[in-house]
């Protein structure tokens, strides 16, 4: 899924997977160099624990955009 900001300047790329309506939702941050895909051998365990698991793509990995910090604004 793609996130796009407000002034649309930014993309962010992310999956979820689980439960999101959980009190448990864990957000995932992948290493360096990956994207959010590297959450997907979480998926099962934490979907079958009634987690919600949101992963997403840091800054200029996977989908999300390389941007300075203005363009979260």
């Amino acid at each position: 899924m793609i996130y796009k900001t407000k002034n649309g300047k930014l993309r962010i790329q992310y999956e979820t997977w689980g439960d999101l309506k959980s009190p448990q939702v864990t957000l995932f941050f992948h290493g360096f160099p990956g994207s959010h895909m590297q959450a997907l051998f979480l998926e099962k365990y934490f979907s079958q624990r009634g987690f919600g698991l949101i992963a997403a793509d840091r800054p200029g990995y996977g989908g999300t955009d390389l941007c300075t910090p203005k363009d979260y604004k």
